[in-house]
């Protein structure tokens, strides 16, 4: 099976997570018994994401980098990625699939 190359995302890209204003929890998204932080790479993004699920009065954005995250995959906007997938250098490339 020939696979295509896609870039890997670098880990000093600051993101924008979605956390709990009271808790300080991050907001994450469960699949096959697996976390995923919810996180954008825009603000406008994010802050529609908190509107649509409705949690304008719960969450708040907060700004990082994507190293400074304390999880191992990420639902970067809507794509669901692992830490193999992150890298110091935006050039590298994984395969797709």
């Amino acid at each position: 099976m020939k696979h295509e190359l896609r870039p890997m995302v670098d880990l000093s890209r600051r993101i924008f997570t979605l956390r709990h204003i009271e808790t300080g929890e991050y907001i994450c998204l469960r699949q096959d018994r697996t976390e995923y932080v919810a996180c954008f790479s825009d603000g406008d993004s994010a802050g529609q994401f908190r509107e649509e699920m409705g949690l304008i009065e719960h969450v708040d954005l907060a700004p990082m980098p994507l190293s400074e995250t304390p999880f191992d995959h990420y639902w970067l906007d809507g794509e669901m990625l692992g830490r193999n997938a992150l890298t110091n250098n935006g050039a590298a490339s994984y395969p797709a699939g």
